[in-house]
């Protein structure tokens, strides 16, 4: 029998075209072979050639590309029973098959838009059947499966080992991206993501959360072909143009690890249940690896913390849980040379964090160059992180480098990121990708050694919806995420703050205070500070300067800090109810004590000068008499 293709889907469906030139051509028009009239087809497409070895079909630089069983090639071998996706139709190449029907050619892929599949039924292409017509694509398989499960052996890292599973991933399937999203310390929460394009470039990969969540508790895997027209689409998938999809478990017998999600933005790329098969066989081979791997670094990491922690040095004050668990941080990423994102609100000490992650790192000796990036000019930006040349713009008299060329070897700690200009973001993040700069007005790109260091008290993510922040910026600078608590959530360290900021501020302004009475300490404690440590500093040095004997007592306190700022209920605010509650108390006191000021604060557990300024500061009109 001839050799032919038939179609199997498009406007030519159940059409057969018989192989009988040296080459066949096949596109839009009527000078090829196979005439396809659709508009995603070009002109000139493919063309299928005869060899003694048999057929090879070649892409003539098509617009859309040309597609062998769901992989895009530009030149490839082709076997019998394999399918050929051009546009939106597709045909399968028929050698000897006599008296085929064109119910025995249509794949799944055509007809199916939903599968599901469990992982004990994933036993392709393990079990292969003697009649089995798609030979060529099994082998190719195979090849991907036995390439990963003798590569996958000899590394060690996770990231290693997911990189080497979204190769094979890319080898098996059309997928466009992949992404492996990886459990973290909480049940059914992802923590780590690895993605990135078939082409190898970090792209912005987005999941469907409702799937990978779906994925992850039934151990079912799921593939969706035509995204857009599935009711249960998320609005976040419609949006980023994913036309089809793939997400299978990635776990153990006796732990749930993660899952691997590709995807194809291809309108005329459709995955099978050959695909959803060899991806749960990869991911089958990965698991256990992965698995390892990730315990074996979680042993390292705690081996780090535990040595870290005997070494760190800070200037970080405080012992609470929160800082103890932030000073693990730091010792166990302040070696490593990734980008580190800090975020915390206004006053929590973001740069005496940075300071702490450039002085326990190998980059200690190095220079550490800080830049408040809300300062920045937005016609100086570019000159002030990257430099310029003499001549560059008006007042450019001389050459100037700029923060990147000053950081060389240390690291540059960029304060407030949120409020960069969305220009010089683009520029900053082609500094990250690229490890050079180039000054203004200069040709020469300049190689950098810097390691970044950025904090915010803004919400970055509202800033990336609202379209003034960019998300690949965003994930560049989040490889390590450090998120500082603020003071109110951490009061177990205000004594030991305002322990701290006595000492200094005695020794500057040449007082001898001694400490803070108790009453004094209960109201630092019960204060909300809602500008945290720097409004505690400030209030204690203030407290210094006030002080009538060498303890900062209640009346010593500013009056801010002895009541909570008011609220917004009307009349009845908790700074008036407050500052009503301490009037009744001091008028109390007075009465049982017949005015006598001194017997008034000993009741109060205040000293007498303290006392004697709240009733100036509360405007009391009593009369106070003193012992002889």
């Amino acid at each position: 029998m001839e050799p032919f293709l038939i179609a199997v889907r498009g406007p030519l469906r159940g059409q057969q075209f018989p192989l009988s030139k040296k080459q066949f051509r096949i596109g839009r028009g009527a000078q090829n072979d196979v005439d396809i009239p659709d508009e995603h087809v070009s002109h000139f497409h493919a063309t299928v050639s005869s060899e003694h070895e048999g057929f090879i079909i070649t892409d003539e630089q098509s617009f859309n590309g040309t597609f062998v069983n769901g992989l895009r090639v530009l030149h490839a071998a082709l076997a019998h029973g394999d399918r050929i996706d051009l546009g939106r139709s597709a045909f399968t190449l028929v050698i000897d098959a006599p008296g085929i029907k064109l119910d025995d050619l249509d794949f799944a892929a055509a007809s199916q838009e939903t599968v599901a599949l469990n992982a004990e039924n994933a036993e392709y292409p393990l079990r292969i059947s003697s009649d089995d017509t798609d030979l060529a694509r099994t082998a190719r398989d195979l090849q991907a499966l036995l390439q990963i499960s003798q590569t996958i052996n000899s590394l060690h890292s996770s990231q290693e080992i997911q990189e080497a599973l979204l190769n094979s991933v890319f080898q098996a399937t059309p997928a466009e991206k992949g992404a492996i999203l990886l459990l973290g310390e909480e049940p059914d929460r992802f923590s780590g993501t690895y993605f990135r394009h078939r082409d190898g470039m970090a792209v912005d990969v987005r999941v469907s959360k409702s799937v990978c969540a779906r994925v992850l508790d039934t151990g079912r895997a799921e593939l969706l072909n035509n995204v857009w027209a599935d009711a249960n689409s998320s609005a976040s998938l419609l949006d980023s143009g994913v036309a089809s999809m793939i997400c299978v478990p990635l776990s153990t017998p006796e732990k749930k690890i993660g899952v691997i999600h590709v995807d194809t933005t291809a309108p005329n790329v459709h995955f099978d249940d050959k695909h959803l098969q060899i991806l749960m066989s990869i991911a089958g081979i990965g698991a256990i690896a992965l698995r390892q791997a990730l315990y074996v670094e979680w042993l390292e990491a705690e081996n780090q913390i535990l040595t870290a922690d005997a070494h760190i040095t800070t200037e970080m004050v405080g012992d609470s849980a929160e800082m103890k668990t932030l000073h693990r941080w730091i010792g166990q990423y302040a070696p490593s040379t990734a980008p580190v994102l800090i975020e915390g609100e206004t006053g929590t000490g973001k740069e005496l964090v940075a300071r702490a992650i450039q002085r326990n790192s190998r980059r200690s000796n190095g220079p550490f160059v800080d830049i408040n990036c809300s300062l920045l000019q937005k016609d100086r930006a570019e000159s002030e992180l990257f430099g310029h040349e003499r001549g560059a713009f008006t007042d450019a008299r001389t050459r100037h480098e700029g923060c990147f060329e000053r950081a060389q070897g240390g690291t540059l700690f960029l304060d407030e990121i949120g409020d960069l200009a969305l220009d010089v973001q683009t520029m900053l993040l082609r500094a990250l990708q690229e490890k050079t700069i180039r000054r203004m007005g200069g040709t020469e790109s300049i190689a950098v050694d810097v390691r970044i260091v950025a904090a915010t008290n803004q919400d970055l993510r509202e800033k990336i919806a609202k379209g003034t922040f960019r998300r690949d910026l965003y994930e560049r600078l989040r490889v390590i995420h450090i998120a500082i608590p603020p003071l109110r959530e951490r009061r177990d360290d205000i004594p030991a703050l305002a322990y701290h900021f006595v000492r200094k501020y005695s020794q500057r302004e040449g007082r001898e205070i001694a400490g803070l009475t108790p009453a004094a300490l209960k109201s630092l404690q019960d204060y909300s500070w809602p500008h945290n440590i720097r409004e505690l500093e400030n209030r204690i040095w203030r407290a210094v300067l006030d002080a009538r004997t060498n303890y900062i007592d209640l009346g010593d306190l500013p009056q801010d800090v002895m009541t909570e700022p008011a609220g917004a209920a009307g009349d009845r605010t908790l700074e008036g109810i407050l500052m009503e509650a301490k009037r009744s108390a001091v008028q109390a006191a007075l009465r049982e004590s017949d005015g006598v000021v001194k017997e008034a604060a000993r009741r109060l557990g205040i000293e007498p000068n303290s006392l004697s300024r709240i009733i100036r500061e509360l405007g009391l009109k009593y009369r106070i008499t003193n012992p002889d």
